[in-house]
């Protein structure tokens, strides 16, 4: 078994599989990684009839122009590559992510054709306390007028460390008492679990 590597729709896609599989698992990788890294993780679950399916997010590895991407595109990519494995097979898709993966994991929980999610290494969930942070602050009127300024537009770079005192963040935010909320609405909340 090996792994075969294609082109879908524009994303560098990696997919290992057998010929019968119980489960599909989408992965996400992190801010520092591309689809193709996921090779020793990938093989034993292989083995145990899982049909693993990774991609290259747009602005990493061979996806598109290296460190140019929006996070709009990145999610698209994920949601197609979700229906393309929709149509090799009707049993059950997981995504996994982790880092900026799972912020894609977490919004794939939106999609029809994904059963469950998994996340790891990442407080920024896509309704999660930090993403509802930044929300607030790109969302403020200092920013709003900044941001819609002639001249601007895609080109903008902001320097974060300039804006949040991460000491003070990383001090002062506590996880949640409980776990994150189980909801089966689709549109509601995108840190549901479970079959639907």
């Amino acid at each position: 078994m090996s792994r075969r590597e294609f082109d879908h729709n524009g994303v560098h896609t990696y997919r290992y599989a057998r010929e019968q599989s119980d489960y599909a698992l989408l992965i996400c990788h992190g801010g520092g990684g591309w689809g193709g890294m996921y090779d020793r993780f990938c093989y034993p679950f292989v083995e145990r009839n899982v049909d693993i399916w990774s991609l290259d997010l747009p602005g990493f590895g061979r996806t598109g122009e290296r460190g140019v991407f929006t996070a709009d595109e990145q999610h698209r990519a994920v949601a197609a590559l979700a229906r393309e494995i929709r149509k090799a097979h009707d049993r059950p898709i997981f995504c996994l992510g982790s880092s900026l993966g799972a912020y894609h994991a977490s919004a794939a929980s939106y999609l029809e054709e994904v059963h469950a999610v998994i996340v790891s290494a990442s407080p920024i969930l896509c309704d999660g306390p930090m993403v509802q942070g930044m929300a607030q602050l790109f969302g403020s009127q200092p920013v709003q007028t900044l941001l819609n300024a002639p001249r601007i537009g895609d080109g903008l770079i902001l320097d974060l460390d300039k804006v949040i005192d991460w000491g003070k963040f990383t001090a002062t935010w506590k996880p949640p008492a409980r776990s994150w909320p189980i909801r089966t609405t689709p549109g509601k909340s995108c840190s549901r679990v479970g079959r639907r």
